[in-house]
C-alpha cells in the first residue's frame, strides 16, 4: 500500500493509521461495502462499524466515526458519517487529482486506452478508482468496471464512454 497521499492509496493509508491500534476490514454488503474493526489478532471488535457505497466511503466513514467517538477529535463536515467521507474524498480529489474527461480519448493515447500509472479511471456506478498502472489487474466493488491486464482488457459494462478518467496532479 502506498504512502504517497496523491494516490488513492495513499488515502486509504491515511484512513487506516487515523483508526490504529484497530484495524478496518472492509468487505462488500447489501450496503455496498461495510468496515469492521479487529485487534491486531484478527478479532472482530466492532462489527458492522461503518457502511458506504463503496470500499473508499465505507473505510473514510469508518475514520469519521473513530475520529469522533473513539478520540473525541472533530471530523470533516456532513450531516452523517458518509456525508462526512464524500466531503474527505472530494477535498483528495480537488487537491491530489485532475479530471480529463471520459473514454479513451481522455487518456492521451490516440487510438484506444492508454494505460500508465499516473492515471486513474472512476466507475460512475460505485464511485471506486482504479489505477490504469500497466501492470495490475483490478475491478471496482460493483463489477461494472475491470481491467484484465494479462488478458489485455479495460472497459465498463456501461460503455467506454461511462469511464472517467483522472490524472494524478505533481507532487509538491
Amino acid at each position: 500500500m502506498s504512502d504517497d497521499p496523491t494516490e488513492p492509496a495513499g488515502l486509504v493509508a491515511s484512513a487506516r493509521q487515523r483508526l490504529a491500534p484497530t484495524i478496518a476490514r472492509v468487505t462488500r454488503s447489501a450496503h455496498g461495502a461495510t468496515v469492521e474493526l479487529t485487534d491486531q489478532a484478527g478479532h472482530i471488535v466492532w462489527p458492522e462499524y461503518a457502511h458506504g457505497p463503496n470500499r473508499l466511503l465505507a473505510l473514510l466513514a469508518a475514520e469519521q466515526r473513530y475520529l469522533v467517538e473513539q478520540t473525541g477529535a472533530d471530523s470533516t463536515a456532513g450531516a452523517t458519517y458518509v456525508d462526512k467521507a464524500r466531503t474527505r474524498e472530494q477535498g483528495w480529489v480537488h487537491q491530489h487529482l485532475r479530471a480529463r474527461g471520459s473514454g479513451p480519448d481522455a487518456t492521451g493515447g490516440g487510438l484506444g486506452w492508454s494505460m500508465t500509472s499516473n492515471l486513474l479511471a472512476r466507475c460512475r456506478t460505485c464511485g471506486e478508482y482504479l489505477s490504469l498502472d500497466p501492470n495490475d489487474t483490478a475491478s471496482c466493488l460493483c463489477g461494472d468496471l475491470n481491467k484484465d491486464m494479462d488478458a489485455g482488457r479495460f472497459g465498463s459494462r456501461l460503455g467506454d464512454g461511462a469511464i472517467d478518467i483522472y490524472q494524478t496532479r505533481p507532487g509538491p
